[in-house]
């Protein structure tokens, strides 16, 4: 019975980028017997998101159309899409459409890309800092990580461990996405592997670092004498002029502005419950470069950063609210 495989979860970002190499590999998924979508006049994209808002809710006509060819065209289908997270999470839709999907003659599977609790909290503080945005409250550092045993414990119960595949997206590091599909291999093992590489598109750290200091600076918000969007286009200016950051550079920054990287008993246990059901290993420790260093950590190499960044975020503040 062919597969119809549902890549998705819960960072945007991740997902975003998935679709991206999905797509740049298409010939040879292609070559395997692996599509990226039904036939139809639609781009793949735009496939995705329409059959995940009718999965969402419980619409079969679209489904139907997707499908209409399907028995003249037996091959695997990968779609990818955030919208099927929401979906694949509760029990009685999971079970839904999975009775459905077998009665058109299709093996349905669920693959989930994670990003650990501390990378996925590091991207979402960045993100939101970029964005000139702050915090309403600190969420609890455990319920901000998601607890994954917790969260999964539906999809994991009923679709068992070949209805459902969870991979860790690791850090940065030599192996590029391109890497994973090779010719020499079969694709479809890559769906075995627990970990899989995850592509970083290079970060400014200058503007994240003025961004965060702004943000100190005016609690009242920075949409005074402007809106974001002009602040943005200046910030990034300015950043411009500011010597480089490296990433832990900006993560001590990030902590004494604020981040607090998930941690404690509850996250720890539901981590390695969650890799022990679904891997049957402990949950990978994150690498050095994914770790935030001691608050005494490179104090003295980021005081000239610090005074450039404070001088160049007085300037700014003035220059736009004057």
């Amino acid at each position: 019975m062919p597969q119809l495989v549902l890549h998705t979860g819960g960072n945007a970002a991740l997902l975003n980028g998935l679709a991206t190499n999905l797509l740049e590999q298409r010939g040879l998924l292609r070559q395997q017997g692996i599509g990226l979508r039904f036939r139809g006049w639609q781009a793949p994209q735009q496939q995705w998101r329409e059959l995940a808002s009718a999965m969402a809710t419980r619409q079969h006509e679209p489904w139907r159309q997707a499908l209409r060819w399907q028995q003249q065209w037996c091959r695997d289908v990968w779609l990818c899409s955030g919208g099927f997270h929401r979906c694949v999470l509760r029990e009685s839709r999971l079970n839904h459409w999975r009775d459905w999907l077998e009665g058109q003659g299709l093996s349905l599977i669920v693959v989930v890309h994670l990003v650990a609790p501390r990378q996925e909290s590091w991207q979402r503080f960045v993100a939101q800092t970029l964005r000139l945005k702050r915090a309403r409250r600190q969420p609890q550092p455990a319920k901000e990580a998601l607890l994954p045993n917790e969260l999964y414990n539906a999809l994991i119960e009923t679709a068992g461990v070949r209805g459902a595949r969870f991979v860790l997206h690791s850090g940065p590091g030599p192996t590029d996405w391109p890497a994973l599909l090779t010719p020499q291999d079969d694709i479809r093992s890559a769906l075995e592997r627990p970990c899989w590489p995850q592509a970083h598109a290079p970060t400014d750290w200058r503007a994240f670092a003025l961004s965060l200091r702004l943000l100190q600076l005016q609690p009242t918000g920075l949409s005074q004498g402007g809106s974001r969007r002009s602040w943005r286009r200046a910030i990034g200016a300015a950043a411009a002029t500011l010597p480089s950051l490296n990433q832990a550079q900006a993560q001590q920054l990030a902590l004494e502005g604020g981040w607090q990287p998930p941690a404690g008993a509850e996250l720890q246990n539901s981590l390695q419950r969650f890799a022990s059901r679904v891997w049957g290993c402990p949950w990978p420790e994150e690498t050095s470069a994914d770790q935030p260093q001691g608050p005494n950590s490179g104090q003295h190499a980021l005081a000239e950063h610090r005074r450039q960044i404070d001088a160049t975020a007085a300037q700014l503040l003035q220059q736009l609210q004057g």
